[in-house]
């Protein structure tokens, strides 16, 4: 992002301060030597083989299994190489720092609530939910901490969109990750109380606790089957 003056200086500092967010609450390392988490896959040569079955469970990521047998199919036809990359949530840091970005709606109050009731249904969760945050509402905007009904906070796995970049750059180097699979995400999952405490603690914002009964559970990508295969 290009920007004059003071504005320029404030949100390069937003990077700064939500990338240290990052490598704080995540153990994302602010080097160029494996920052993000790798998990490989081989998927076989142009013959097509798959060693390990993909099993989509939604629509969306049928679309993605498609889409990746579209490039293999174009690499058995026309020789072109191919190597899939996957990304897990990827951010800006400076997303994580503006009440108005697409990450805002996991992040702060009112873009939380606001979301819902764009989406809201007549479910009762739902429903639920959305007086939950509203009731939340003191005219101030917060970070806000997404958990369920017991007070157990979400947890998920964000990576700095330059990490990311730095992992594709290193796969694409080796002739020998043509064919293969490889997803790419944060270092380590963390909890949404660390990352709104964080926020909170920096942008001067009291976080504020919403015990949801539409909390998701925990969802995040792990490196320790690439590792156990290296053994």
């Amino acid at each position: 992002m290009s920007r004059a003056g003071v504005a320029h200086a404030r949100n390069h500092q937003r990077r700064l301060d939500c990338r240290n967010a990052l490598s704080a609450r995540t153990n994302i390392r602010d080097d160029s030597r494996g920052a993000a988490a790798v998990e490989h896959r081989r998927t076989g040569r142009p013959s097509g083989l798959i060693r390990s079955p993909r099993l989509a469970a939604t629509v969306y990521a049928a679309s993605k299994a498609a889409a990746e047998d579209l490039c293999f199919s174009f690499w058995r036809a026309f020789g072109v190489p191919v190597t899939v990359h996957r990304f897990g949530a990827t951010a800006d840091a400076v997303e994580l720092t503006t009440p108005d970005s697409v990450f805002a709606r996991w992040l702060f109050l009112h873009a939380a609530r606001a979301q819902l009731e764009k989406v809201a249904t007549d479910n009762a969760d739902m429903v639920e939910s959305i007086q939950i945050l509203r009731a939340l509402n003191d005219g101030n905007d917060h970070p806000v901490i997404f958990a369920d009904r017991e007070g157990t906070p979400e947890v998920r796995q964000w990576a700095d969109a330059r990490d990311i970049a730095n992992g594709c750059v290193r796969i694409l180097a080796v002739p020998a990750a043509v064919g293969d699979i490889f997803n790419l995400g944060g270092a380590a999952p963390f909890g949404a109380d660390q990352l709104a405490n964080y926020l909170g603690g920096r942008l001067g914002l009291a976080p504020v606790s919403a015990r949801l009964p539409t909390a998701r559970p925990a969802w995040y990508i792990s490196s320790a089957r690439a590792c156990r295969a290296r053994v």
